[in-house]
């Protein structure tokens, strides 16, 4: 397998370059009263939000780069059926 040596992108552009894609980023960045993400090296994306998981348990990355996270993220919006709750 070849490894990875991933693009450093703000969260805007993958929404815009990635639309209603997972994406798979490493060492995210975000703000600190949120969880929202400013930024973080794009590793992996799909339209398979499976295949985004199976991806991150083998994810080959350049020796060099450090990762100290891993996040998976939706660049869409998630819509959820009438009378569901989410419960964080």
């Amino acid at each position: 397998m070849k490894s990875i040596v991933p693009e450093y992108m703000v969260f805007t552009d993958m929404k815009a370059q990635y639309p209603d894609t997972w994406i798979l980023v490493a060492n995210p960045e975000s703000e600190k009263a949120s969880a929202d993400i400013k930024g973080g090296y794009l590793v992996y994306k799909n339209k398979s939000r499976e295949q985004v998981v199976k991806k991150s348990k083998d994810v080959d990355i350049d020796t060099g780069f450090k990762v100290d996270m891993l996040r998976i993220i939706y660049t869409g919006e998630i819509k959820l059926p009438q009378n569901h709750i989410v419960c964080l």
